[in-house]
């Protein structure tokens, strides 16, 4: 038998709304480029779409979008938007980039296949990705995807789109927390 639990949600209705947009944008297209100001916006809005009294037991910060904060200041931020939502012993659940840190030992500016796809044309789409730097100080890769598509074995377009991450350690998360007054 399961237990039912009413958790009230802050802004639902926004993210819903940007589910709905990423969703239908996904449909028109096999991909979806994403500038971070996009993003940093839309983390934004859900939560300053709640009035400054909602409270909550629980939030979410689904979808990674932390991995789009690039400085301390916009981390802090979020997360303590967060925690203004949230009663006291509320809970806030949320995911974060962790990269497999071997990787760090490769080459920057080196283009690596990642996907590949037909699209309704009948064209194939490969992605690409290509790192141009990580900052270990501030916790940053720096990179772009590359999309190239190709009729047979002829390019027919090619798109960059920036692809700037955060990435997170168990201590920094911690700090990050203890900085939000989690």
């Amino acid at each position: 038998m399961y237990a039912r639990i009413r958790i009230q949600l802050v802004a639902l209705a926004s993210v819903l709304l940007i589910v709905a947009k990423l969703s239908a944008a996904s449909a028109q297209e096999k991909y979806l480029t994403t500038n971070q100001k996009q993003i940093v916006d839309t983390v934004s809005t859900i939560f300053t779409a709640a009035r400054a009294d909602d409270v909550a037991k629980l939030a979410l910060i689904p979808f990674r979008p932390l991995q789009h904060m690039l400085t301390l200041e916009d981390q802090i931020a979020v997360l303590t938007n967060a925690r203004r939502h949230l009663t006291t012993g509320g809970i806030l659940g949320f995911d974060v980039f962790f990269p497999d840190f071997s990787s760090f030992d490769q080459l920057d500016g080196v283009e690596q296949p990642e996907r590949e796809w037909i699209d309704d044309e009948g064209r194939t789409v490969r992605r690409f990705f290509l790192r141009h730097r990580v900052d270990k100080v501030n916790q940053v890769i720096y990179a772009s995807f590359i999309f190239r598509t190709y009729r047979g074995t002829d390019l027919v377009a090619e798109e960059i789109s920036p692809l700037n991450m955060s990435y997170y350690t168990y201590p920094h998360l911690r700090l990050l927390l203890k900085l939000s007054q989690f």
